[in-house]
């Protein structure tokens, strides 16, 4: 009975990643981020592309950008949040995060090759791997009981724009939050761990890049983070399948990925991800 139910979890996620087509203006834009994407090359601005393209409009494109991803033999792992901090929504002229999604070529094992990126960024953050599909909305308190596991994190994004004064909302969220990469450290149980206690730091050849910044940099609350993009996947994407990994926001600022050894580092029980810049 449970293979039969995440059999079936899966296929209307399949569904709800595929339907309804996207409009051939997006799937143009989508083919042309993907390309540069793969290329390491600098990506249109959407909201060039498309004079005066709004936020939902944007989800449009990324939602084109997935599909892209897909037909090119991928397959989505999980969903992201971004613009967590009041500081970068400000930035932007946000009213709350941007939404992303992870898929399986994104995840990075230990070892990143910078040439293949524009503008290589790192990002310390915490990831959550989901035991149970979800299918429903979610609360805060609610969602705990979908984790299976709480892991250290980082994330690669690729802020691969010329004019990085020029990028509005829709830009980042039509480029899918400029999401490129994502490394896992070792799952912890969640009774192990309280996210909002941790505190993360990213070091570089044994110095500290940025102070320490608390779990709760994200929304205030990794609980309310995890939900929050947790509803957004379902809104956009429909039902997420068992195995699905999210990752919550950035803890402090993005930092340039030049070479050299990394090492992003947890307190409270959660660990480290140790990778190279190459």
């Amino acid at each position: 009975m449970k293979k039969a139910i995440v059999g079936t979890i899966a296929a209307l996620v399949l569904l709800a990643l595929a339907c309804p087509a996207p409009a051939e203006s997006d799937r143009n834009l989508a083919l042309a981020i993907y390309k540069n994407f793969q290329a390491g090359k600098a990506l249109p601005l959407a909201s060039k592309v498309m004079p005066g393209l709004t936020l939902a409009q944007a989800y449009g494109v990324q939602a084109a950008l997935m599909s892209v991803f897909r037909s090119n033999q991928d397959q989505v792992a999980g969903f992201k949040a971004g613009l967590t901090s009041k500081a970068v929504q400000k930035r932007f002229g946000a009213k709350g995060p941007a939404f992303g999604v992870l898929m399986a070529s994104m995840r990075r094992y230990g070892a990143v090759n910078r040439k293949s990126y524009y503008r290589l960024m790192l990002e310390v953050e915490i990831g959550y791997l989901l035991g149970k599909p979800i299918s429903s909305p979610v609360t805060h308190r609610t969602v705990r009981e979908y984790v299976v596991g709480i892991a250290p994190a980082v994330e690669l994004p690729d802020l691969a724009f010329d004019d990085l004064k020029a990028i509005t909302l829709p830009d980042i969220v039509a480029a899918n939050v400029t999401c490129r990469g994502f490394i896992l450290g070792k799952t912890v149980r969640t009774d192990q761990v309280d996210p909002n206690a941790v505190q993360g730091q990213l070091w570089r050849g044994g110095k500290a890049l940025g102070p320490a910044v608390n779990g709760k940099a994200a929304l205030g609350s990794q609980w309310e983070a995890l939900a929050w993009t947790v509803n957004q996947a379902l809104a956009l994407y429909g039902p997420l399948a068992e195995g699905s990994v999210i990752i919550t926001g950035s803890l402090g600022p993005m930092f340039p990925g030049e070479p050299g050894s990394y090492r992003a580092v947890f307190s409270g029980g959660l660990g480290e991800v140790a990778f190279e810049v190459k």
